[in-house]
């Protein structure tokens, strides 16, 4: 387990993407790999601190967690990035992405003290592979969709 939001860590998803990367050779199924990462926590942490900045990844986990699937598999990734792992039909994993970037936009986080709230937008990169490919490849088509949906300024789901 992580410390900060309390969910698993980078490892625990990558093994499950392998072990489910073989699972859907065998049964000839897709995956859905979407890197989630909030796009103004930076922000937070400067204008209330890193413990307000803390307090919103540990509450944008559970929201993030609360809007998935049992079967899902889920973690933080890195810093202010969360990776979700799914079984999906075609156009499932943008359904899931635009589902979570409404969960996100559409309620402020609370910060300690109860006085302040801030306003969050996620950023989604997401490919849908399988049933043949490697774990590696499949994340990094997933950060670099990230990665453009960074560029292109935030609050965005860009696809792979």
């Amino acid at each position: 387990m992580e410390e900060v939001t309390k969910q698993h860590d980078r490892s625990h998803l990558d093994g499950r993407l392998c072990v489910w990367l073989q699972q859907a050779e065998r049964e000839q199924r897709r995956l859905a790999v979407l890197v989630v990462a909030a796009d103004s926590l930076a922000w937070i942490n400067r204008r209330w601190g890193r413990s307000a900045g803390d307090s919103v990844l540990r509450k944008l986990a559970r929201r993030l967690a609360a809007s998935l699937a049992p079967d899902d598999a889920f973690a933080r990734y890195e810093s202010n990035r969360f990776g979700i792992v799914r079984w999906a039909a075609s156009g499932e994993g943008l359904t899931l992405a635009q589902h979570l970037a409404g969960r996100v936009a559409g309620a402020p986080f609370e910060l300690p003290g109860g006085r302040d709230a801030a306003f969050l937008t996620i950023s989604i990169g997401m490919t849908v592979a399988g049933p043949v490919g490697d774990a590696a490849s499949i994340v990094a088509a997933a950060e670099a969709a990230l990665r453009q949906a960074k560029d292109g300024g935030g609050n965005r789901i860009c696809g792979a």
